[in-house]
């Protein structure tokens, strides 16, 4: 049974006995029957250990069946029979044999004590096999039958000795038990003498129902040691002067054993010495099995009765402490520990120069564990909690601190960490300062853990306080926001964080909080400050590193937090002073300035006014902008410069957003610095300022809005945000616009200036600003002028118009806001000519505008995605509504009203066709021109107006002036936008007065005089063109229906190619000609409707009839010939008279003027007409004849043949008409 390591302890065998059958190893007992004996309620099971399990942080309770849930152990404290229910009877049954109760002890200890050893080897003969100890299992009736006689035993003895012993036979007796516990010990053996395999598996969930053999023989061992020290208690309490030897002969022996504070004639205090000996050497066993993980989570009680026998292990100790005298728990346990901890790291062997009593307990080695110290914490923190439990087992709330052991602590653990005598690494570090923290919470605040906790981390400021190889948790971590190191420093002060992400130093401050938060704590922050202010002198500040300073400032806000806030902020900005700004690495100001905004942030939050603080910070950063503000400025120290700008911004942004009404001098933080750095930030720069701004403004408007409905008194509520807003008006507004009319602002900057504008409502710059701004200037200057960038105005309206407030103020305060915004919109569909979410919603914004809707009232409108399209159907939109307007003076109204809606957009498509692009930009000015043209051109264009938008319009985008200069040739890209909108602008001058208008005539001659060759013609010779040409395009209108304008159109566009194109001199065509006719001839294949095509006779058939009779071009005459064709068999299909009538007239005229020139050629021509339109030569039929007879009548050489045989060939194609014709010609 006994452990190979422990050679010098000694099981002695059982002494010879000799009565009956007992000689045997293992008697068989077989119970008597009971039929004559009296009823005896002793055969219920007393008290006796009971699992649960192992023990968890959720494992806290205990069986009740065991000791405590019991009641056992309060029994025995009060001293009353343990057992009052049992061994009333005469005669009592005691491992199966019957006994008299009064008798059986006295005369038959040694039977009964020899009765108890044997049960115990019958227990574990059940394990043991040849091989040594099983893990087998068996059955738990037969376990706990041995176990409930031991128990009874055991039970019985401590009855008897409370019922019958007495002071006549005390004195005998009472020596004699003692030798006997002392030799059921001895045979019991220590626990840590069990093997592995038992102790690795002595806990149980299902308690003593377990069938496991180890958990049995483990349990009852615990049995029988906590029955011999009840047993001990009770007779040291009723007769303690009874049965103690002169001799001071001592139970235990072993190194350090001598030094105990123990009595050694006091057998009671030296079995008390063995059992938590023994069970302090069992947790060393499962510590030295701990990782570092583990050393929090795992408790050093093997099951939930190790922990219960500690627990009545305190009860009684402290019990016999405060009635008897005798050491504490404590005192018994530190006794231990502080073996413990001086014992050399090295087995206790037997040597020949030490002889070993065998009637003694050597006390168990401590070589298990490896780190002493390591343990002692450990330990600790288990056994304060037990302090918890009542005598009963219940788990009381802690309402007052436990009994501490804070001697221990300091004296033992504390000190030589402090001095210096150990070396111990952050992951012990960290578990020992948890520890500390736990048992503060249990024990209450102590001075001198702090101060020795203090003296430790003080000299350690500068260490990174970081686990070597846990790689990026293990990292020490410097916060980068002033929030985030406030919120980091808040959690150390709450009881209830999480605490397993902090190192060794942050524990260290959580640990200070908790204490100085405890009642009490200004005593204990009276006794604290002097020594932590103390430490702090221009030299140490100097000392420490960026860690050490953040560490230092760590501290300071956490004693900010929990103490005197005031104070400790002077103590910490005058220690800050002593590091000489100018000369420290900018990682230690870096530090600084967060520190000094955390500060800030804390006065935020306890209400208190920031000006001392805020002057501070505002002088440095106005310090800093000026060196920014250089010119000549090197770039690693501009960009220094810049991390220390940016991180002032945000955490000045931190700092309002953490003010509940700003008024504790906020404004202070706003310095002209931060005038002087917008001028000299670059792009990506000027965007975190502008976002800096924008937050500013936006938290002043909220907390004015809340603050406002809260108090009656609006001056009051003006006054106090007058400071702040005027701070911002100095700071910024002049820069905002003057940077709006840059070329590319940030879009920040539109946020910007419309939070300005919302300020203007309520807070408008006050005298001393020097700047007179109100809402409707800022809006027009913003949203409607013409300099700021279209990026600005575009986001700025999207801003301002969805608010309900704002457009309150703009109906009552600036009646035409509506044109001034639809201008605003234009100028930005202009420049910003990307689909883009800015203009999408721009264009939204705008539908929602009053006189907008009305427009679209009677329009269709086709929802779309594409701000464009909407733009065009707005257009659209003002041209029908124009046409549907009655009466000359709504129609001059109405023109006024809409013209205001463009505004001088010449003036930006003027900066866009400058810089001739981008084509998309091109694209965009375009369409909007086009549709202008198209739609809006009869109120755009007022004759007696030359100032009029549309002559402007056609100069700027169709006719330049580089059009008709020979040295310079016209941009390709707007050449090619030309070509795609061109058709838009004829369409649109069409709908004028083309007739009678010579402006009109002349524009749309130029356009087609200086276009048609600029674009290829489909039908051109060698073409390969598949788009249609943009003035073909432009009589689109004409090609199926044709309206009264869309056809004087056509006609006076034909009129424009027959004289400029289509003119002979003399035979000869003119060098475009072919151009002409093809452009005719296109425009002739579109259109579908031949009554327009009949119409065309009346512009262009005398010129074609001239082409088949003059030119000599077969090309021309080819395409003349089409065309001829093409308006002949037109008007036959249309069967109107007046098409009819009007071809003969031309016939007519044209033979009329050329018969007596070019008789054979003309009647070749006539012949072509008799052919395709024989009806209309018919009419012609008696003026050809009289003009044949006049013709040979002139010649005076009778009938001319040829020329009637031409003649008659025309006749033939006119039916019947025609053959009596020709036989009056032929009897004439």
């Amino acid at each position: 049974m006994s452990d190979p390591h422990d050679s010098c302890s000694m099981t002695p065998p059982l002494s010879p006995v000799s009565f009956g059958n007992l000689e045997q190893d293992e008697p068989e007992i077989i119970p008597p029957k009971r039929a004559h004996m009296e009823d005896d309620p002793v055969n219920d099971l007393p008290s006796c250990f009971c699992c649960l399990g192992e023990v968890s942080t959720q494992n806290c309770d205990f069986h009740p069946d065991g000791y405590l849930k019991q009641n056992a152990l309060g029994r025995l404290l009060h001293g009353s029979d343990p057992n009052f229910a049992v061994f009333q009877t005469t005669c009592c049954e005691l491992f199966g044999y019957y006994f008299t109760t009064q008798l059986a002890l006295q005369e038959q200890m040694e039977k009964l004590f020899f009765l108890v050893r044997q049960q115990l080897n019958k227990l574990e003969n059940t394990t043991i096999t040849s091989t040594g100890w099983s893990l087998g299992t068996g059955s738990s009736a037969s376990f706990m039958t041995a176990r409930h006689y031991i128990r009874t035993f055991l039970e019985y003895v401590k009855v008897y000795v409370c019922r019958y012993v007495n002071a006549m036979n005390a004195e005998q007796f009472i020596p004699q038990l003692y030798c006997h516990l002392h030799v059921l010990l001895l045979h019991l053996g220590r626990l840590t003498e069990l093997p592995s395999s038992v102790l690795n598996q002595c806990s149980a969930r299902q308690g003593n129902t377990s069938t496991n053999t180890s958990y049995h023989i483990f349990h009852c061992h615990l049995d029988v040691h906590w029955g011999v020290l009840e047993i001990m208690h009770l007779i040291t309490t009723k007769y303690p002067n009874a049965g103690i030897s002169s001799s001071g002969q001592r139970w235990c022996q072993g190194p350090g054993v001598e030094d105990y504070s123990v009595d050694p004639s006091d057998p009671f205090q030296q079995c008390l010495q063995l059992l938590p000996w023994d069970l302090v050497v069992l947790a060393m066993k499962k510590h030295g099995k701990l990782s570092m993980k583990e050393y929090l989570s795992v408790s050093p009680f093997h099951c939930t009765c190790i922990r219960e026998l500690w627990v009545m292990l305190r009860e009684l100790t402290d019990y016999r402490q405060e009635h008897m005298g005798k050491n504490s728990f404590w005192i018994t346990l530190d006794e231990i520990l502080q073996q413990v901890l001086h014992i050399q790291q090295q087995p206790y062997t037997c040597s020949s120069e030490v002889e070993m009593d065998t009637d003694k307990f050597s006390l168990p080695p401590i070589f298990q564990c490896s780190n002493t110290t390591d343990f002692c914490w450990w330990l600790l923190h288990n056994m304060a909690p037990l302090y918890a439990y009542t005598s009963e087992g219940e788990h009381v709330s802690l309402t007052n601190p436990l009994q501490n052991n804070y001697m221990f602590l300091v004296q033992s653990l504390l000190k030589p960490l402090t001095s210096g005598e150990q070396q111990v690494d952050e992951a012990h570090l960290r578990c020992y300062m948890q520890t500390s923290l736990s048992l503060c919470k249990l024990w209450g605040p102590n001075i001198d853990v702090l101060i020795h906790l203090w003296d430790y981390f003080y000299k350690k400021l500068n260490h990174h306080f970081q686990i070597q190889g846990l790689g990026v948790e293990g990292l020490a971590k410097i916060n980068k926001s002033a929030v985030s190191w406030l919120e980091k420093c808040k959690d150390l002060t709450k009881p209830d964080s999480r605490v397993d992400h902090m190192n060794s130093f942050q524990l260290f401050l959580k640990h200070l909080s908790f204490s100085l938060g405890e009642q009490g704590k200004n005593i204990i922050w009276k006794q604290l400050k002097g020594r932590f202010y103390s430490k702090f002198h221009p030299r140490r500040m100097q000392e420490l590193t960026e860690i050490g300073l953040h560490n230092f400032t760590e501290l300071f806000i956490t004693l900010a937090l929990i103490g005197d806030l005031e104070d400790v902020a002077g103590k910490m900005a005058d220690f800050y002073a002593m590091l000489q700004m100018d000369n420290v690495h900018h990682g230690h100001r870096a530090v600084v300035w967060r520190g000094m905004f955390v500060l800030m942030l804390t006065y935020e939050e306890k209400g208190v006014d920031v000006s001392f603080l805020a002057d501070k910070m505002a002088q440095e950063f106005n310090a800093l902008c000026w060196e920014f503000s250089n010119d000549t400025l090197e770039s690693s120290r501009r960009f220094q410069l810049w991390s220390f700008i940016s991180m002032y911004l945000d955490c000045v942004q931190d700092v309002f957003e953490a003010s509940d009404q700003l008024k504790l001098s906020e404004y202070k933080l706003l310095g002209r610095g931060l005038g002087q750095i917008l001028s000299a930030v670059r792009e990506n720069e000027l965007r975190i300022v502008l976002n800096f701004l924008q937050l500013v403004l936006a938290r002043h408007r909220i907390v004015y809005r809340r603050v406002s409905q809260q108090l009656s008194d609006q001056h009051q509520v003006t006054q106090q945000f007058r400071e702040v807003a005027d701070a911002l008006w100095v700071t910024a507004y002049q820069f905002v616009q003057t940077h709006s009319c840059t070329l590319t602002p940030p879009p920040q900057l539109a946020d910007v200036a419309a939070s300005f504008t919302m300020l203007t409502l309520n807070l408008p710059p006050g005298p001393s600003t020097g700047i007179k701004e109100d809402f409707l200037s800022s809006f027009q200057y913003f949203g409607c002028n013409a300099a700021v960038s279209a990026s600005v105005s575009c986001r700025y309206l999207n801003h301002m118009l969805p608010n309900q407030l704002v457009i309150e103020r703009l109906s009552s305060d600036l009646k035409n806001y509506q044109p001034l915004v639809v201008q605003a919109w234009f100028k930005c569909a202009l420049y910003l000519f990307k689909d883009n979410d800015q203009m999408q919603e721009l264009s939204r914004l705008i539908l929602k505008l009053p006189e907008v809707g009305e427009l679209f009232e009677h329009v269709e409108m086709e929802a779309s995605d594409s701000y464009s399209t909407v733009l065009v159907q707005f257009i659209v939109a003002l041209g029908q509504s124009y046409h549907k307007t009655e009466g000359l003076m709504n129609k001059i109204k109405f023109r006024e009203h809409a013209s205001e809606y463009f505004g001088d957009i010449t003036r930006h498509i003027g900066v866009i066709l400058k810089n001739a692009g981008p084509p998309e930009a091109l694209k965009a000015v375009y369409v909007i021109g086009g549709y202008m043209v198209k739609h809006c051109a009869q109120f755009l264009y007022v004759k007696s107006k030359p100032d009029c938008l549309l002559p402007s319009l056609l100069d700027s985008l169709v006719l330049p002036h580089v059009l008709f200069s020979a040295s310079k040739t016209l941009n390709p890209s707007i050449l090619q936008a030309i070509k795609d909108h061109l058709h838009l602008f004829v369409q649109g001058l069409g709908k004028l007065d083309v007739r009678r208008d010579q402006y009109i005539q002349r524009q749309l001659r130029t356009i087609f005089l200086q276009y048609l060759h600029r674009f290829p013609l489909k039908q051109s010779s060698g073409s390969t063109v598949t788009v249609v040409h943009p003035l073909v395009n432009s009589l689109s209108e004409s090609f199926k229906a044709s309206s009264d304008t869309s056809l004087q159109l056509r006609q006076y566009v034909f009129e424009v190619i027959r004289d400029n194109y289509l003119t002979l001199k003399g035979n000869t065509p003119l060098t475009h000609a072919g151009m002409g006719f093809t452009y005719i001839a296109e425009v002739f294949q579109k259109t579908t409707n031949q009554a327009i095509l009949a119409s065309d006779i009346g512009v262009l058939l005398q010129t074609m009839l001239e082409y088949q009779l003059m030119c000599e071009v077969p090309a021309i005459r080819q395409q003349s010939t089409y065309l001829t064709q093409a308006m002949l068999e037109a008007c036959k299909k249309c069967e109107k008279q007046e098409s009819r009538f009007s071809v003969t007239e031309i016939l007519r005229n044209f033979i009329s003027k050329n018969i007596k020139v070019y008789q054979l050629r003309l009647l070749k021509v006539v012949d072509m007409v008799s052919v395709l339109y024989p009806d209309v030569v018919l009419d012609l039929v008696p003026q050809l004849t009289q003009s044949l007879y006049d013709i040979e009548a002139k010649r005076g050489v009778g009938a001319d043949t040829v020329l009637r045989q031409s003649y008659m060939n025309i006749l033939r194609n006119l039916g019947d008409r025609g053959e009596e014709e020709i036989l009056q010609i032929q009897n004439s």
